[in-house]
């Protein structure tokens, strides 16, 4: 397969990569000033991506004391950087751009993720190496601007099934009647 058809391709599954289940809709609160509030950011990650392939994903844990929103991300390795939901139209999951920001409820736990809500790092200047770190600066709504290091990696392998019971032993013969 030559490089200008395998590109639109590798483009395309990486987009897909990022998605998969659908993501509640935001609200158009802009009551909130600046307060201080922190919110807490953990397990930040990036997809590499695949040499050519200039569109990434990273995902975070964002956990807000105060009611909150994620409303703008950058980084150095992109100067555009999109906060996406996923959602079901009909049959179809479409990936879309929140356009007021994520929402971050008051002591809840909001966790971007392959499949549903993510960043997604358009016409990066450099590919997302494995092994290596991106910095994503979070700005929310109300708190003070987060800066983390995501790790560049593979998603973690989702947790192995118990393995199936053994099998019983097959009955042993009858034995054959007296005569």
């Amino acid at each position: 397969m030559s490089l200008s058809r395998f590109l639109p391709v590798a483009m395309a599954g990486l987009a897909l990569a990022a998605c998969g289940r659908d993501a509640a809709p935001p609200t158009t609160e802009q009551d909130v000033e600046k307060t201080g509030a922190a919110v807490a950011v953990t397990e930040a990650w990036c997809r590499p991506t695949p040499n050519g392939v200039a569109v990434g994903a990273c995902y975070v844990s964002l956990t807000a004391q105060r009611k909150d929103r994620l409303v703008d991300v950058r980084s150095p390795v992109s100067d555009d950087i999109q906060i996406h939901e996923m959602r079901t139209d009909g049959d179809m999951m479409r990936m879309g751009v929140l356009p007021e920001g994520l929402e971050l409820p008051a002591g809840r736990t909001v966790t971007l993720r392959p499949g549903a809500e993510h960043l997604m790092l358009m016409d990066l200047s450099q590919p997302l190496a494995s092994g290596e770190t991106a910095e994503l600066t979070l700005v929310f709504q109300s708190a003070p601007d987060v800066t983390v290091q995501a790790q560049v990696r593979e998603p973690a392998a989702p947790p192995a099934a118990p393995p199936a019971p053994a099998a019983a032993p097959a009955p042993a013969p009858s034995p054959a009647p007296a005569a």
